[in-house]
């Protein structure tokens, strides 16, 4: 089933410290402390998409056509999941719905996490042809709060943020100019062992 998922409210904290990366790049120019931070970010966007996760607690927003068929569990392709905010669809009057909280129920333990009805229920079938009928607000990331979140970043994923941050700060002029940049294999490492590959 076609989706799209977005950050609506992105974390404010970054996994690794201005501090930690600059030790590790060895970069001692406080004068390029505003693009290693941008380069911090861009580093761990990229990964938590190649991996489907959520480093830092964030909050996101699932969209699509219409629900699972049924009673199946609906995937959110951003782990860890922490909860599960609103679910919401457009019925066929076109009115933005909020399906109650008492009606479904989160599946944490999971990766990727799940969505579905409590026993005896079924998803609304009532959802209007359109895209992106359905919305599922979440909150996903290592802990409850950003700063349990940065500390329960697994060092593998750290290190990964790290690395690439590394490699777009040195390789930042071939990026401006459209130069071809080979793939770095420890990334690529690192990516395949923290990513998330069951969408069921």
């Amino acid at each position: 089933m076609r989706y799209s998922i977005i950050r609506t409210t992105p974390p404010t904290l970054e996994p690794v410290t201005l501090a930690q990366f600059s030790v590790f790049a060895g970069i001692t120019d406080a004068s390029q402390n505003a693009l290693l931070s941008d380069l911090i970010t861009a580093a761990r966007v990229h990964l938590e998409d190649q991996m489907r996760r959520c480093f830092v607690t964030t909050t996101c927003t699932y969209y699509a056509d219409r629900f699972p068929s049924g009673r199946t569990p609906l995937a959110l392709a951003r782990s860890p999941l922490l909860s599960i905010m609103s679910v919401k669809y457009y019925n066929n009057a076109d009115v933005l719905t909020t399906w109650s909280s008492a009606n479904y129920r989160a599946d944490t333990r999971s990766e990727p996490g799940r969505v579905e009805p409590i026993e005896d229920l079924y998803w609304p079938t009532d959802v209007r042809n359109t895209i992106n009928a359905v919305e599922v607000a979440f909150v996903a990331g290592f802990g409850s709060s950003e700063a349990a979140a940065v500390a329960a970043t697994p060092r593998t994923i750290k290190t990964a943020v790290m690395v690439l941050a590394k490699s777009l700060y040195e390789y930042r002029e071939g990026i401006v100019t459209g130069t071809i940049v080979a793939e770095n294999p420890v990334i690529a490492s690192l990516i395949d062992s923290n990513r998330v590959y069951e969408f069921v």
